[in-house]
């Protein structure tokens, strides 16, 4: 153990106890592993408030978890890569990469998966007879696996298609992507595991907060017979707080005017104002409530405001400029925040993301060295050594030096066959990825460990990524007379934006199998395979959608694909509006001084910069919804304060926080995964008809049914989270 002074002990010590109460108020952004997402926020961090805080009171150095050590121990040997959790695993990978690759194209963010697919896992696991919790941990692991690819795969990939290189999305082209950049992402953590998590033990809350989950149904192995006799066991009940409002909200989606048109689910009204024009909208999709609940109210009302600022501020000064007219406002104000006011969005997203380098800056310079010193070693002075022990055993390092050779030669050769590219060009590019792959995979692995992956801005990192791609390859352009495509920086992008989303979700499931006792190698191994089953369906699935609704357009926004497109197109070809993107960028530079001012204070409210952005970026109706989950989220959480004031034995209602902190986190992936799986689904007779209209039975043109559906989701929501004092107060202050 290494001995630490007093005070380098107490400054560790405050840096994590702010860490994780930052992670708790849900600051920072989904960058998606939305990233928005990648999304667990305040739910995942108050399930282990409690053991944690203690922790940090009594061991400045180790969380509680680590000073007991695993729950299995390295002498022990349990059954991990399984048929069952491989099988398991692989089915989830593909189910969850689906859905978050739906939510990444429609409203730009991503959620985690690690505690759906741990509740699905040990819900499903014990109907055999035998099962563990490190198979467990793996099913987990591969699932949380197939999100983050999703998130780098629809935040990068359509940009492709929005340049006009594809008027689909190629199968062979992007499965390579996926695979390479995928695998890549697991290789780089190999390293960045034992330099963050053994020697720098970041906080990890996701992490810790999937390891206690895992440890809840561990030690209650006893009832694993009772769901056999059909019996409802704890998993049981837990399973049914994701299924029921799974159902619920994809039946709602059928009904919609997505599907057979009983309401209409977009709210979209506009005015003119003299000569300007006010415009609202409000989507009465289930998905905003899930997220904005994940994320808590403060990230929530942050987008908001950015969006305000667009929508209300923005766009009304431009009309009365420009003299918009006409009998079509609504028209008119989505026609200039396209044209214009988005790309304050934009300005502000390439601050933020320069903004998370820079905050990070020493951090990251002492993760490359641990790490390159890792690698000039030629192979890990741990794994070499026969005595280590189970816990501690990493993927050869011999192994991920033929992987990267292994990849880096099919996509050089990619890059000339698919893509025209000339075999220099080509050269570079792929030199460029391992470069900046390791060097963003190392920042989003290490902001993940300080603030979590829901709050990590993968997105702004894609985009410092493409526009340095740019600048290099339009450089070379000019000084050798290449014809370099755009689509040359948007390949390199796509290819370190998924070795980034893997890096940063998966160190938290690396944290969990440290903190639960799962062998490292065979853990990366599942995170490589987790990768690979859900690439091969990520472009039948974005083909299905971009048939069905169009990438880009109103149905199917891709916020981050557009920025990435509208990013590179304005470097190499200009015509980009440079007055608003600055405007977006003294935005985000207000924004960035007065959350610094903030955190001086110690304020528990923050203005996180990337919010803020992708407020500017996105319409209204996507928007708006959100802050009604984090009110919702704000409502419980204000409840649980009122009985606590009042109660007679506080820990009783703390424990009542936590289980309905879980259970809440459960229903808003519940809803954000029935709707999205079910607007897949709702894809399949579109395309297979050509008919964009051939589910709507009637075209009902009204908005009342949603709304009544939306406030019972929400009333509903409340009873099940809400103490059960709350509601026997209310029912004694009513006689």
């Amino acid at each position: 153990t290494t001995q630490l002074d007093t005070t380098q002990k107490m400054a560790n010590s405050d840096i994590r106890r702010r860490s994780f109460h930052a992670s708790f108020q849900g600051q920072g952004i989904l960058g998606g592993a939305v990233e928005p997402g990648e999304g667990d926020g305040r739910a995942i961090a108050s399930s282990v408030r409690q053991s944690f805080l203690a922790s940090v009171e009594d061991l400045p150095m180790l969380d509680k978890a680590e000073a007991t050590g695993p729950v299995i121990p390295a002498s022990a040997s349990l059954p991990e890569m399984s048929v069952k959790a491989i099988v398991l695993g692989a089915i989830l990978s593909i189910l969850l990469g689906a859905a978050n690759a739906y939510l990444g194209l429609f409203i730009a963010m991503t959620v985690s998966a690690s505690i759906p697919a741990s509740v699905i896992s040990m819900s499903v696991l014990r109907l055999f007879k035998t099962s563990n919790i490190l198979e467990n941990n793996m099913v987990q692991t591969m699932a949380s696996a197939g999100e983050g690819l999703a998130a780098g795969v629809v935040f990068t990939v359509p940009a492709i298609l929005l340049l006009g290189e594809w008027k689909t999305f190629h199968y062979f082209e992007t499965l390579c992507i996926c695979v390479i950049g995928g695998v890549f992402g697991v290789f780089f953590c190999v390293p960045l595991r034992r330099a963050f998590i053994v020697e720098e033990r970041l906080l990890f809350p996701e992490g810790i907060a999937t390891a206690e989950v895992l440890k809840v149904g561990n030690a209650q192995t006893s009832r694993a017979d009772s769901l056999l006799r059909g019996e409802s066991g704890d998993d049981g009940k837990k399973m049914s707080y994701m299924v029921y409002p799974a159902l619920f909200s994809g039946l709602c989606k059928l009904l919609c005017s997505d599907g057979l048109f009983l309401w209409n689910s977009n709210i979209s009204v506009a005015s003119f104002v003299g000569r300007g024009i006010l415009s609202f909208g409000a989507s009465l999709s289930f998905i905003p409530v899930g997220v904005g609940y994940i994320v808590g109210l403060p990230v929530a009302f942050v987008m908001v405001a950015g969006c305000a600022i667009s929508s209300w501020v923005a766009l009304p000064i431009v009309a009365a400029v420009d003299g918009y007219s006409g009998d079509d406002p609504v028209g008119a104000a989505g026609d200039i925040h396209g044209a214009k006011t988005r790309y304050m969005g934009v300005g502000a997203m390439l601050v933020g993301g320069f903004w998370a380098l820079w905050c990070v800056r020493k951090s990251l310079a002492g993760a490359l060295r641990s790490s390159i010193a890792a690698l000039k070693r030629g192979r890990s002075a741990v794994s070499a050594e026969a005595n280590t022990p189970r816990t501690e055993k990493d993927m050869d390092i011999r192994v991920i030096f033929y992987g990267f050779l292994a990849g880096s030669v099919p996509l050089f050769f990619l890059f000339i066959f698919a893509f025209n590219i000339q075999w220099y060009i080509s050269l570079v590019m792929v030199l460029f990825i391992l470069l900046t792959g390791f060097l963003f995979s190392a920042v989003g692995a290490y902001m993940a460990g300080i603030v979590g992956s829901s709050n990590n801005p993968i997105s702004g990192v894609t985009i410092a990524t493409v526009l340095c791609a740019a600048l290099v390859l339009k450089a070379i352009s000019a000084a050798t007379g290449a014809d370099v495509a755009p689509v040359c920086a948007v390949l390199i992008g796509s290819c370190v934006c998924c070795a980034a989303a893997i890096a940063s979700d998966n160190m938290q499931d690396l944290k969990c199998g440290h903190l639960v006792g799962s062998t490292p190698w065979k853990q990366e191994t599942m995170l490589a395979f987790g990768a690979i089953c859900a690439a091969f369906v990520m472009a039948p699935v974005l083909n299905l959608l971009n048939d069905a609704y169009t990438v880009g357009s109103s149905s199917l926004q891709a916020p981050q694909a557009q920025l990435v497109w509208s990013v590179v197109l304005g470097i190499f070809n200009g015509g980009l509006p440079w007055l608003f993107i600055g405007i977006g960028v003294a935005v985000a530079v207000a924004t960035i001084l007065v959350d610094q001012m903030l955190e001086r204070m110690k304020s528990s409210f923050r203005v996180p910069v990337m919010a803020l952005a992708i407020g500017l970026y996105l319409t209204m109706d996507l928007v708006f919804t959100i802050i009604l989950g984090g009110l919702l989220n704000a409502a419980i959480s204000f409840a649980f304060d009122l009985v606590k004031k009042k109660a007679l034995n506080p820990d009783q209602v703390d424990a009542e926080r936590e289980s309905s902190d879980m259970n809440g986190l459960l229903i808003a992936s519940g809803l954000i995964t029935g709707e999205s799986l079910l607007g897949i689904a709702m894809a399949i007779p579109v395309v297979a008809t050509s008919n964009a209209d051939v589910l709507h039975l009637v075209n009902y043109d009204y908005y009342w049914p949603g709304i009544l559906l939306m406030a019972a989701l929400l009333v509903g929501y409340f009873y099940i989270c809400a103490p059960k004092k709350f509601w026997r107060s209310l029912k004694r202050s009513s006689r």
